[in-house]
């Protein structure tokens, strides 16, 4: 027997990556409506709020770790008369705390469900947004020794972090319609847990803008130091060769298979030698002195 054959009211209904007969069943013996439904399976379905026979329906983006990345996806929130449903397509463990009672809270107290799971999501954003700050202040301690790894890491970085932002701004008005008291009536300790929901969403998208600043800074200042350091890279060849081009020239002249008076000396030899040294000298301290390098 499935869990939708022992439903009672007042109970909590739970759908994971559901099939279209799991679906049909929740239709038929919740009376919610399909399409709106089928719209949390859409992985791209933004936060938004939604009145439909009654019920409320509230769709909201959770985070996740998938085969090492950091995402979002939809998940649908609905208080109905006498039951909760939640429909995810993907497994999430902002359940666990509920399954395991660590959570203690009645589903028949759906605006007190619904909120605990709010702040429970506002929890895993801040997670993560704590582990982006921490991977981030590690590569900052070794800028100098950045490799194109963590180049890709900041790209990746302020993907999650825009993620973030286009799903937590959203929220915020999904909160505010729940408030407002015109769709459901809160206690008075309702609305303190909804209250500190809102704070803790407002809190995250700061977060989440002053941490995509940091990843910016961060990159721009390893893009600057690169830059510099190729600057000073390409210097040092410049004055290279415009030293090695002195000797270059003097000693192709004396190779020149033409009669030179000069060269039939004893010491010619040794004069042009030490004149060539004297001038590769006399330029690399000028260069040093007027520090070009």
């Amino acid at each position: 027997m499935s869990l939708l054959d022992s439903f009672r009211p007042g109970s909590w209904v739970s759908l994971l990556e559901p099939d279209e007969k799991e679906i049909d069943r929740v239709v038929s013996m919740l009376g919610v409506e399909k399409s709106l439904i089928s719209d949390s399976l859409d992985q791209y379905e933004m936060p938004r709020f939604e009145i439909e026979d009654g019920a409320m329906y509230i769709y909201v983006r959770v985070p996740e770790r998938s085969s090492g990345d950091i995402i979002t996806f939809p998940l649908l929130i609905v208080i109905g008369d006498n039951y909760v449903l939640t429909v995810s397509s993907r497994k999430t463990s902002i359940f666990n705390n509920f399954i395991s009672g660590r959570v203690a809270c009645d589903p028949k107290e759906k605006m007190e469900f619904l909120l605990r799971l709010f702040l429970s999501i506002n929890d895993k954003y801040h997670f993560f947004m704590i582990d982006i700050n921490r991977r981030l202040r590690g590569i900052k301690l070794r800028l100098k020794k950045i490799d194109v790894k963590d180049i890709i890491q900041f790209v990746d970085f302020e993907q999650v972090l825009n993620d973030f932002l286009s799903s937590l701004v959203p929220l915020n008005s999904v909160f505010q319609k729940i408030m407002n008291g015109r769709h459901a009536s809160l206690k008075e300790e309702e609305k303190d847990l909804a209250e500190d929901a809102v704070l803790g969403n407002n809190q995250l998208i700061e977060l989440s803008k002053s941490y995509l600043r940091y990843a910016v800074n961060i990159k721009d200042t390893h893009s600057n130091i690169a830059t510099h350091e190729l600057n000073k890279v390409i210097k040092i060849l410049t004055v290279m060769t415009i030293i090695m081009t002195f000797p270059n020239m003097v000693f192709g002249f004396f190779g020149m298979n033409v009669p030179l008076g000069f060269v039939g000396g004893d010491h010619a030899y040794i004069v042009i030698f030490l004149s060539t040294f004297a001038f590769i000298g006399a330029i690399s301290f000028l260069i040093f002195r007027k520090r070009w390098i």
